[in-house]
């Protein structure tokens, strides 16, 4: 598990890998682009994305970054998501 952060108005250099990732928003207000569509995210937030999908973050609010807790290659069982899903947000 790691902490990804962008500052406000920051590029998110992100390329489609090979890992599953759920993404906890620990802070700040963003837009998460997955596949060519925008998503809202706010802190409380769970998000998965699946291997090859492309996303990034997106129109993160000032003077907050986009703060989030990463797990990559997690056991989708854990979080409760079928093997075929490609994107799930889960909000509070």
């Amino acid at each position: 598990m790691s902490v990804y952060e962008l500052p406000a108005g920051a590029h998110d250099p992100q390329q489609p890998h090979g890992e599953d990732e759920v993404y906890y928003v620990v802070a700040g207000r963003a837009k998460l682009d997955v596949d060519g569509e925008q998503r809202p995210v706010s802190p409380g937030d769970v998000v998965f994305v699946a291997a090859e999908v492309p996303h990034k973050f997106v129109e993160r609010g000032r003077p907050h970054a986009a703060r989030c807790l990463r797990a990559r290659e997690v056991a989708l069982e854990v979080v409760g998501i079928a093997r075929d899903v490609r994107f799930a947000l889960h909000s509070p």
